[in-house]
Order: structure tokens, then sequence, then C-alpha cells
């Protein structure tokens, strides 16, 4: 499996995905600007699709987001 085959990503991918620091992306995770993760167990993951559609859609803040992605 490649790494553009992996459906969850860790910070430090999608730090790399949006080219931002690891530190930056916990930021806006933190704030509400981004996505919210899926939890296992102590971890944070992100779907990359998601991710891909929410940057397509010029990375609206997460309530907003959340509003655009439901009415799909």
């Amino acid at each position: 499996m490649t790494e553009h085959d992996t459906l969850l990503l860790d910070a430090r991918d999608v730090a790399t995905m949006c080219r931002l620091s690891k530190s930056t992306w916990h930021k806006l995770v933190a704030s509400g600007k981004a996505p919210k993760p899926i939890k296992l167990g102590r971890s944070s993951r992100w779907n990359r699709g998601e991710l891909e559609d929410w940057i397509a859609a010029g990375c609206p803040a997460r309530y907003k987001w959340t509003i655009t992605r439901n009415a799909k």
C-alpha cells in the first residue's frame, strides 16, 4: 500500500498534504478551522477523501464544512 492509497491520515501526513507544519495543523484543528478528526483510541486520523473535498471547497471553518458536507 502506498501513501496515496491510505484512507486515514495522521497529523503529519495531513500537514504535509496541506503544506503546513504539524503544529500549525494542530492549531487549526483546535480552533475549529479544520475538519474534525476521527478518534481511534488516543490517535487522531482524518479521512483523505474528506480532506480533499474540504480543500476543494476552500478550507471553510469546521461548522460551515459540517453544514456543507451534511447537505450533500
